[in-house]
């Protein structure tokens, strides 16, 4: 068995209150047979408890090495960066 120390920064959990980012994007596979649907569920909504802005979705149909929505994360990523001014619009 590891460490305490090293099962302890293995759980992200352990870091949310920490974290100084505000934007979360989470997606998971729903026919994912490697980790639980309640992982994911469990992370964005202690995400939501502690402020956090989290896009939280379920692909359906899709498994653990699904190649969720690449687009999308780049048009979420883009908006973001120009809603805070970090880039400004053409």
């Amino acid at each position: 068995m590891a460490d305490a120390h090293t099962i302890k920064m293995m759980n992200a959990m352990n870091y949310i209150a920490q974290s100084p980012t505000e934007h979360w994007r989470i997606r998971h596979g729903a026919k994912d047979n490697d980790t639980s649907l309640a992982v994911p569920v469990i992370l964005a909504t202690a995400l939501q408890n502690h402020g956090k802005n989290v896009d939280f979705a379920l692909a359906w149909g899709v498994g653990h090495d699904g190649d969720y929505d690449l687009n999308e994360l780049f048009d979420w990523a883009d908006k973001l960066v120009k809603e805070n001014g970090v880039v400004k619009s053409k």
